[in-house]
C-alpha cells in the first residue's frame, strides 16, 4: 500500500467531487496515484525504450481494473474531440514553436550542419501532426472514430523516420548538442497520455472546462508536450538539460538572433 498514493488506495466510486479536481504529485517509491480521479502508473517499456525521453511526461491510466478502464473510455466526448480538432492544434505547435537556438551560433556551424537543421524543421512541419499527437495521447471509440486506426500508425511512421534522419546526420557529423536546442522538435520514447477532466469539473464561475482550456492547461504544466512552446523563459526550455548544456545557453544580449533554420524563419 505504501506504493499507493491516498486517493490511489480508494476505489473511484468512492472519490468526491473535490477529488476529481486533484492531480496527486507521487512521492518517493509512488508507484500509483490519481489524475483527476484516473488511476496512473508508470508506462511500461517499449522494443525501443525502457525510460521516458527525459523532460516529457512519465504516466499512462491503469486499465487492469475494468471499472477504471470505463472511467478512462467516457472522458473521450467525440463532440468534443471533433470541435477541438477542427482547429488543428498541431498546426499552432509548429507556427508557435521555438525558433531561435539558444545553445548554439550560426558562425561555429558549417553549411552542411544548417543544411541538416533545415532537413530536420522540415520534417517537423510535414509531421506537425504526429509530434502534436504523440505528446497528447488519449483514448477513443474506435467504434465511433474509424479514422483513429490509422493514428498509430502514422505516428509510429514518423518515429521512425525521424529517427532514421537523425542517425543519418549524425553519422554526417552532425553534433548531437543541436538536437538539444528546444527548436529541433524531440520524439519522445513513448506516448504521453493526456489526462481529460471528468465532465463535471468546472471553473470558479462554474462553467465546464473546454477541451481547448484544458489543452492550454496540459500545455503550461508539462511544455514537454507542445516542445516548449507554453514555457514563460528561455531557462525554463532548458531546464531538463544537463548542467553542461545549461551552461552553453547564450548571453540574453545574443539569443533570439539565430534562426533554427533559415529556410523556416
Amino acid at each position: 500500500e505504501r506504493k499507493q498514493s491516498a486517493l490511489a488506495r480508494k476505489k473511484y466510486a468512492k472519490l468526491t467531487p473535490g477529488q476529481l479536481k486533484v492531480v496527486e504529485v507521487p512521492g518517493r517509491g509512488v508507484v500509483s496515484r490519481r489524475h483527476y480521479g484516473l488511476l496512473m502508473k508508470f508506462p511500461p517499456g517499449t522494443a525501443n525504450a525502457v525510460e521516458q525521453t527525459t523532460g516529457f511526461p512519465d504516466y499512462t491510466p491503469n486499465l487492469a481494473r475494468v471499472e477504471e478502464a470505463d472511467q478512462v473510455r467516457k472522458r473521450w466526448l467525440q463532440a468534443d474531440f471533433a470541435e477541438l480538432l477542427k482547429s488543428a492544434p498541431w498546426n499552432n505547435m509548429f507556427e508557435d514553436r521555438v525558433r531561435q537556438l539558444l545553445l548554439h551560433r550560426p558562425a561555429d556551424l558549417d553549411a552542411k550542419i544548417q543544411d541538416g537543421l533545415s532537413r530536420l524543421v522540415k520534417f517537423m512541419s510535414e509531421n506537425r501532426k504526429a509530434f502534436w499527437y504523440t505528446g497528447h495521447w488519449f483514448f477513443v471509440n474506435h467504434g465511433l472514430d474509424a479514422a483513429s486506426d490509422q493514428l498509430r500508425q502514422d505516428c509510429d511512421y514518423a518515429n521512425k523516420h525521424y529517427k532514421r534522419l537523425i542517425d543519418e546526420l549524425v553519422k554526417d557529423g552532425f553534433p548531437e548538442s543541436l538536437l538539444e536546442e528546444p527548436g529541433v522538435w524531440t520524439y519522445p520514447s513513448k506516448v504521453c497520455f493526456w489526462v481529460i477532466m471528468d465532465p463535471s469539473h468546472a471553473d470558479d464561475s462554474g462553467n465546464r472546462i473546454t477541451l481547448q482550456s484544458q489543452l492550454e492547461l496540459v500545455d503550461r504544466a508539462e511544455p514537454a508536450r507542445a516542445q516548449w512552446n507554453y514555457c514563460d523563459s528561455d531557462e525554463a526550455c532548458t531546464q531538463h538539460l544537463s548542467q553542461v548544456l545549461k551552461d552553453r545557453l547564450l548571453d540574453e544580449t545574443e539569443r533570439g538572433q539565430y534562426n533554427v533554420s533559415d529556410d523556416f524563419p
